[in-house]
């Protein structure tokens, strides 16, 4: 996986006070966050991000765990709800 910078960082709501700044730190994320259950969904969020080697395959990989984050944020809203 290539360190490439995540701008702009990328804030979340379950840690709103550590911005993901990272591919790294996304796929840390992403792994705590799964626990032992690395279903589909999981890898379809890290593949891009374990395979990011050139800018845009990592400004593509950003995107999307970004768009993830931000699905996910709305359905635990909902959940609350």
């Amino acid at each position: 996986m290539a360190e490439h910078a995540i701008r702009p960082p990328i804030r979340l709501v379950i840690h709103p006070d550590e911005p993901i700044r990272s591919l790294e730190a996304a796929a840390k994320v992403v792994r705590r966050h799964a626990d032992d259950r690395l279903d589909r969904k999981t890898e379809e969020v890290l593949r891009p991000i374990k395979g990011a080697t050139t800018l845009e395959e990592t400004g593509a990989a950003g995107k999307a765990f970004h768009l993830r984050s931000r699905i996910a944020a709305i359905a635990l809203t909902w959940l609350r709800a």
